[in-house]
This record gives structure tokens, C-alpha cells and sequence, in this order.
């Protein structure tokens, strides 16, 4: 698109159409301009150290989420192990098998009946 200086000139014949054309090439040109100048050396470095820092932050983020899970994991195992602990008292002996050997454990009438029953493992 022309401006109207440039219409007149035309219109005017003192420029011809062929070198009107060729100032709005060059003008576009002007105005599209040159690409985006190369970064400068201390631009690239602060880049990657930009980078090398956000590499390290995800990796101490990752190390410390997967500490929370294992953290809560076993607070978990605990809470479970707590709620279902059969208490340690009784005066008969309950002989078991773990692996290899044969071990016992003194437990009460009603805990022996549910052992024996396999209610209670």
C-alpha cells in the first residue's frame, strides 16, 4: 500500500510504476527489519546457568517428594501395624511355623480359638 506522496509522484509521472514498486519492497523490508540479534556470550552463560539451576531445583524437588511418600508410607505401615496389634498376654503357649523354624507365643483362650480357627493371622 502506497502512501499518497508516492501517488502523486506517480500520478505526476515523475517516478514510473517499477520504481514505486521497488520503494515498497524496500520499505517493508525496513520495517520487517533483520532477525532477532545473535545472544551475546554473557547472555548465552546466564542462560545456562539459568538452566543448570532449574535442572537442580527439579532434581531436589523430586528427591524430597519422593522422601515425603516413603515418609508416608511407612507412617501408614505404622498406623496399620497399631490398629490391629494383638496384645502380648496369655498363659498358653501357641507354637507356629516361620519358614524353617518352629517358634511360640503365649496368647489367651479366645486369641487360641481364633489362631487355631485361622480368623487371626
Amino acid at each position: 500500500m502506497r502512501n499518497p506522496l508516492q501517488e502523486q509522484l506517480l500520478k505526476a509521472g515523475l517516478v514510473n510504476k517499477a520504481k514505486a514498486a521497488q520503494v515498497v519492497r524496500e520499505q517493508a523490508k525496513k520495517h520487517k527489519g533483520k532477525g532477532p540479534a545473535a545472544p551475546s556470550a554473557e547472555q548465552l552463560e546466564a542462560q545456562r546457568l539459568q538452566t543448570e539451576k532449574a535442572e537442580r531445583d527439579r532434581a531436589i524437588a523430586a528427591e524430597r517428594n519422593a522422601q515425603a511418600r516413603a515418609n508416608e508410607t511407612r507412617a501408614q505401615v505404622r498406623q496399620i501395624v497399631e490398629a490391629h496389634k494383638v496384645k502380648r498376654e496369655g498363659e498358653i503357649a501357641y507354637r507356629f511355623t516361620d519358614g524353617d523354624k518352629i517358634k511360640d507365643v503365649l496368647v489367651n483362650a479366645p486369641l487360641r480359638a481364633q489362631l487355631a480357627a485361622g480368623t487371626l493371622v
